[in-house]
């Protein structure tokens, strides 16, 4: 089972991209590129899945604080 984990976090990222259009803030996209990261992960030969969660929430974290940080810099002139 665990070769088949990159397709789950593809489709759990497809599904964050998407519902992204349906919000306004502009959170889930940088989720979803999370999700696809440890897609990623896990078709390139990691399959543990302790370590694509962690790709997971360290790339969305990594995302999520750099876009604040850059529109709150943007948005504040």
């Amino acid at each position: 089972m665990s070769e088949w984990f990159w397709v789950l976090w593809c489709i759990l990222g497809a599904i964050l991209i998407v519902a992204e259009i349906f919000t306004t803030g502009f959170v889930l996209f940088w989720f979803g590129i999370g999700a696809l990261a440890a897609a990623f992960a896990g078709f390139i030969g990691i399959d543990s899945l302790a370590i694509q969660f962690a790709i997971f929430a360290i790339v969305s974290m990594a995302l999520t604080a750099a876009s604040r940080t850059i529109f709150v810099n943007y948005f504040s002139h």
